[in-house]
């Protein structure tokens, strides 16, 4: 033991080197995974704490199918935007279109008639939580009402909430004279 106790006084200064180093390497390892940590839990946060946009259509007209009510060679159409997330969200970008699937096969345009809530009015407005908004779209196009051609309708909304980081979500809607199919993307 006494040998033990001598080769420690011989060697002090290399041990605490040895030591030190020791340590120092033990605190680079605690501040990268207090770093992934902190990381982690930031993003953890956001998610939960961040808005979430939804859209569908709606039935309300009488003689409506799936939230599309129509008219003299035009389509109107009830669709609803409303914020499931926590805090608000503001709108940045709105894109509407709708096209005909001609006999081709090919998207044929068809023009946008000005609605209750358009582009301009929507750009800038904040969706808070757990409230419905809802727009209306009108279609117009000679023929549209009786063709049994597929009717596409494609709406995108681009949003961000606190930490500015940008989302976006798109509605695709086909409507048929029989049916109509819904499917949301949010990112």
């Amino acid at each position: 033991m006494a040998e033990w106790w001598k080769w420690l006084n011989d060697n002090s200064s290399g041990v605490t080197a040895v030591v030190t180093a020791v340590y120092a390497v033990f605190t680079i390892l605690l501040w990268w995974a207090t770093k992934r940590q902190a990381a982690l839990t930031q993003r953890t946060f956001e998610a939960s704490h961040r808005p979430h946009v939804a859209m569908w259509l709606r039935d309300e007209d009488r003689g409506s199918a799936g939230g599309f009510a129509v008219g003299m060679d035009t389509l109107r159409i009830n669709s609803i935007i409303e914020n499931v997330g926590t805090v608000p969200a503001e709108v940045t970008e709105w894109e509407v279109s709708g096209s005909l699937m001609d006999l081709d096969g090919a998207q044929q345009p068809v023009a946008e008639v000005e609605g209750q809530k358009t582009r301009e009015t929507l750009l800038g407005t904040c969706l808070f939580p757990g409230r419905e908004y809802p727009v209306r779209l009108q279609f117009s196009h000679p023929g549209i009402v009786g063709t049994p051609l597929p009717f596409r309708l494609l709406l995108t909304l681009e949003y961000r909430g606190d930490s500015k980081t940008s989302y976006r979500t798109c509605l695709e809607v086909e409507r048929t004279p029989r049916e109509h199919r819904q499917r949301v993307r949010a990112t």
